[in-house]
């Protein structure tokens, strides 16, 4: 019994230290991102936000939602790396940075429901748009590099967590617009995802 429960006991400290040093890797994604919560109202706000996303996935994604959770995070990782593309394009990029900014938003709270995790706004300093460009690039790769750690058995949880908060803080500093304004984009833009689903 007592080797058993050593055994258990070392499993945790390992798994505690992984988490550790994925949380440092997270926390050299972005300078000017840090990794201090606000504590503020905003916070029920995003939880709203992410309980309406699970609604929506459940009734226009189910495609996406059916996956298994793995599969689901890859399918995840592809959008994000999708949005920097479009970014990366600039001017040649038909959609605009709003529309970029809000598609990566509710990819974002997506990826947080599938690892069960609560998303906070971060304090935030705004930097140059190549600045905030090269930051979410950066996160994005983060998000992949968690994905790809599945593949070859390694932690990857701390990883994902990190990358996609820093993400989702991203994309609200993409905005750049107040809650109620974004609030209007994400409900418009889920109509329109809503619209293209022909069999409901």
């Amino acid at each position: 019994m007592w080797v058993w429960l050593q055994n258990v006991v070392n499993r945790r400290d390992k798994f505690l230290e992984h988490l550790y040093i994925a949380k440092l890797i997270g926390q050299r994604i972005m300078l000017r991102i840090d990794d201090e919560i606000i504590p503020s109202t905003c916070d029920g706000a995003v939880l709203e936000w992410q309980k309406s996303q699970y609604v929506h996935d459940r009734n226009n994604h189910f495609d996406i939602l059916s996956l298994h959770k793995v599969d689901r995070l890859k399918h995840y990782a592809l959008h994000f790396a999708k949005y920097a593309g479009r970014m990366a394009r600039g001017s040649e990029e038909e959609k605009t940075v709003i529309e970029t900014g809000v598609d990566s938003l509710l990819v974002s709270l997506s990826a947080g429901n599938t690892l069960g995790q609560s998303l906070r706004i971060l304090s935030a300093v705004h930097g140059s748009e190549r600045e905030t460009f090269l930051d979410y690039t950066s996160a994005a790769g983060c998000f992949c590099d968690a994905c790809e750690k599945i593949d070859h058995l390694e932690e990857f949880l701390g990883l994902a967590k990190s990358s996609n908060i820093k993400l989702f803080n991203l994309s609200l500093l993409i905005l750049n617009l107040e809650f109620s304004e974004i609030d209007v984009l994400i409900n418009k833009r889920r109509e329109i995802l809503k619209n293209r689903q022909v069999f409901i």
